[in-house]
């Protein structure tokens, strides 16, 4: 049962034109019957029947269908009520005319879990019912306009609806297959309700239970309708003698009759002017006929298509009407209606096609944008991609201290500088002076490059005990002072500094056994192997590292000392002050000893290192590269005591934040002193490369590049639009048959995957090959970066933008409440 109360409707509200189209209209309807809303043209029957069945918005007012109320235009809630209880008779069809009968009709069972068999089935007993079982698999373009109302009813039948709306179903037809049609329609409203709106009173007089007269917007009339009565054909071109008055003359060779239509006397409109001036003359069996008058004289027959008979004008009345046998099981929906995907398909196809030129202009768009912004990626990926190997020349694990002292006496400052090392330096910590130095290479081969200066420098020295086996690309670990790891990060900037010498060694296990010498302390070190940690790192000896920053300061503790040389100084262990001096000094303190007579003891020259007054107690090889060899804690207190004097130093961490933060948590307690000062030099690099990059801008190409993409969206839009405008007949009818949006809208977005599919993917593709082709040649000294995973995000961004793009058109169309589209 349908309920409507208090329904208003505008259009165009609040503007000049505004036309209040329904006024508080309120009505019941029940389960069955033919029920006919009569009115002229603008009077809003047509308006009061698409918010009915919710093709249309209204203002105010509820309609209640069963047990769903609506209160206003709510999209989806009225979608499923559609598809549920609704069927549609259109006056102008609105059929899919490229396609057959039988889709036209199985497309309203898409909404329902029937398998293709039990669709096929209904159609086939419908079309079988209506009389079109023959024109199955005819196009609709085919069939006359009589038989594209059946295909309509039957589209409406298809489903069992409880209601069928009709919107003036008989306007383009003539008067016999306007009877064929409402006599359908009559006899299907023994089965469920039939909504019908019209303009002709007899055909409503003739066939309606229920008649509506509506007006203005209101209802003016309501009332039970008796169709018993006879409907007289106006069509009937044939002249009825007996529905007209005769005057008759009759002479001795001639008996003439007159007819002439009837008419009330007391009617001057209904009577003809003046008389009728005739001649006729019979002469050689031949009857001439002359008039006076402006008449047009029309000779009987039926060749001429009028004939004159001595009777009445037949009535027609309903035991002469078609009726249809229809017992079809009603059916409960089960989804959204949608399109099968066999027709998105081809839906996506046929939207390529009614492209025509516009397809040719949309993938030369595609192309030329997506090489356009893989050029305009691949310079960006360069100019803001950070190149650690040539931006960073810091090991990332190094934090800096620096104290910086405040305005006090010097003294002060630093006893509280001592304090604060010797509080954070723990013996867990691992420390040094800050590192800066170069390993020169030491080349042994071809004669020609024995003076070719090779270095490599830029890099941090790091304790050897950090370094695992598993970071080794090859070679081993470290035993001895003499001894060093190299990470191939070095190995990499050492290729790229230009040096001949370092074109000889292009592979990792090239640089094993290669002696190279630290440019302040002098050392000869051993590559024993090749690491790979991502830092730009060499790992040696703790004593070692200190000895590139401070190249007077060549010291070597016992423990190094009998790693290095096990056999010959494998039992020797320093007690106290005692100490080893290099060969050559140990001579000269030798020459010393029997000059005075007395013990060889250290004096003025090694007082800088604390160690003057210690006892000489042997000698250790030159090529150990220490001066002297001491105790390890002793090793210890003159790194410290060297921190301190710097007032600076690098503690080597895995937590940067945190050990960043701890330095500077415990400088609190010395503000009055120095400020501490805490940092990543390599974030730092990062970051200062970052800002660099960062103030340079986009540059022209950049801006030429996003203008380009923008307006090639543009014209896509609106390409697509125009094509989505031109197809707009075959969505008003998906629309008004209840197809759901979001069905459609897969159709455009498969046209657009389609499209970008062969135009972006090769061109993205083909473009980035080219790229890393011409910058694998050195000499063409074109430097882009467009990574494979950059390739993948650009296709996987083209296609989310074009879908975005294509559907945006349509889905405002799709959107459109459906009766609007139809305006």
């Amino acid at each position: 049962m349908i309920k409507i109360e208090k329904l208003d409707k505008y259009f165009n509200k609040g503007k000049s034109n505004e036309n209040h189209v329904l006024k508080e209209v309120s009505l019941e309807l029940g389960d069955r019957g033919l029920v006919c809303i009569l009115g002229e043209s603008g009077s809003g029957k047509t308006t009061l029947l698409n918010t009915i069945g919710g093709l249309d918005t209204f203002k105010s007012g509820t309609v209640k269908v069963d047990d769903v109320v609506l209160r206003k235009y709510e999209q989806n809630k009225i979608e499923r009520l559609r598809n549920q209880k609704f069927g549609y008779i259109f006056q102008n069809y609105y059929l899919l005319q490229d396609y057959t009968v039988a889709y036209n009709v199985k497309l309203a069972l898409n909404v329902f879990d029937l398998t293709e068999e039990q669709k096929d089935e209904r159609v086939d007993y419908v079309l079988e019912a209506l009389g079109m079982s023959r024109y199955k698999k005819k196009r609709i373009s085919q069939l006359s306009g009589g038989q594209q109302q059946r295909v309509s009813i039957a589209r409406a039948l298809v489903k069992s609806p409880e209601i069928i709306l009709a919107d003036e179903p008989t306007g383009n037809l003539d008067e016999e297959n306007t009877l064929k049609t409402m006599s359908i329609l009559k006899s299907i409203s023994k089965e469920c309700l039939v909504i019908l709106v019209s303009h002709e009173k007899a055909i409503a007089k003739f066939f309606a239970d229920r008649i509506i007269e509506i007006k203005d917007g209101e209802i003016k009339r309501d009332y039970a309708n008796d169709p018993s009565g006879g409907y007289q054909k106006i069509d009937d071109s044939d002249i009825y003698l007996k529905d007209m008055e005769r005057q008759r003359v009759e002479e001795d060779f001639i008996d003439l009759s007159l007819y002439r239509e009837k008419f009330h006397r007391d009617d001057p409109e209904g009577q003809p002017d003046g008389k009728l001036h005739i001649n006729l003359a019979w002469k050689d069996g031949k009857l001439y006929i002359q008039t006076e008058d402006n008449v047009e004289l029309v000779l009987t027959g039926e060749e001429s298509g009028c004939v004159m008979r001595d009777a009445s004008r037949p009535k027609l009345d309903q035991s002469q009407m078609e009726e249809i046998s229809y017992h079809l099981p009603k059916l409960k929906a089960g989804r959204s209606m949608g399109l099968p995907v066999g027709q998105i398909w081809k839906l996506a196809c046929e939207n390529i096609r009614m492209l025509g030129k516009k397809h040719r202009f949309i993938v030369g768009i595609l192309l030329a944008t997506s090489v356009l912004l893989v050029l305009a990626l691949a310079d960006f990926m360069m100019q803001h991609d950070i190149n650690k190997q040539e931006v960073v020349t810091q090991d990332s694990h190094y934090v800096t201290v620096q104290l910086e002292p405040a305005n006090g006496d010097d003294s002060e400052v630093s006893k509280a500088v001592e304090k604060y090392c010797q509080e954070t330096l723990t013996s867990d910590i691992k420390y040094n002076a800050l590192q800066q130095g170069t390993l020169n290479l030491s080349y042994d081969g071809f004669r020609q490059l024995k003076q070719v200066n090779a270095k490599i420098d830029n890099f941090s020295a790091v304790d050897y005990s950090e370094l695992k086996e598993e970071d080794l690309v090859c070679g081993r670990l470290p035993k001895n002072r003499k001894e060093l790891v190299i990470d191939k990060w070095l190995l990499s900037t050492f290729q790229k500094s230009g040096s001949v010498v370092a074109s000889l060694y292009n592979k990792e296990e090239s640089l094993l056994g290669l002696k190279v010498i630290t440019t302040i302390s002098n050392l000869e070190l051993e590559i024993v192997g090749v690491s790979d940690t991502g830092e730009p790192s060499v790992y040696v000896s703790p004593y070692v590292a200190f000895g590139m920053n401070y190249g007077d300061k060549k010291i070597m503790s016992d423990e190094e000392l009998r790693q290095t040389y096990p056999e010959e100084y494998g039992d020797v262990k320093l007690k106290g002050n005692q100490i080893l001096v290099d060969e050559n000094q140990y001579q000269d303190y030798e020459h010393q000893k029997r000059w005075q007579s007395g013990e060889m003891i250290t004096g003025q020259a090694e007082q800088k290192l604390g160690l003057d007054t210690c006892k000489i107690v042997g000698k250790c090889p030159l090529d150990s590269g220490a001066e002297y060899v001491i105790p390890k804690d002793k090793c210890e207190e003159i790194r410290m005591a060297y921190v301190v004097n710097a007032k600076q130093f690098q503690v080597y961490t895995d937590d940067v934040e945190g050990t960043i933060a701890c330095f500077e948590k415990k400088g609190k307690d010395y503000k009055d002193y120095f400020k501490v000062r805490a940092q990543s030099n390599a974030q730092l690099q990062i970051e200062e490369y970052q800002k660099e990059q960062k103030e340079s801008g986009l540059n022209a190409g950049y801006i030429v590049t996003i203008a380009v993409a923008v307006l090639s969206l543009i014209m896509i839009y609106f390409t697509i639009k125009s094509n989505a405008m031109a197809r707009s007949e075959e969505l008003t009818v998906y629309r008004l048959i209840g197809i759901s949006p979001g069905s459609i809208l897969k159709a455009y977005m498969l046209e657009m995957v389609m499209m970008t599919a062969y135009t972006c993917i090769p061109a993205i593709l083909i473009t980035s090959g080219v790229i890393k082709f011409i910058t694998s040649i050195p000499s063409l000294e074109i430097y882009l970066l467009f990574p494979w995973w950059m390739a993948a995000l650009l296709i996987l961004a083209m296609f989310t933008v074009n879908i975005i793009v294509s559907i945006l058109p349509v889905r405002k169309i799709l959107h459109t409440p459906p009766a609007q589209l139809v305006q």
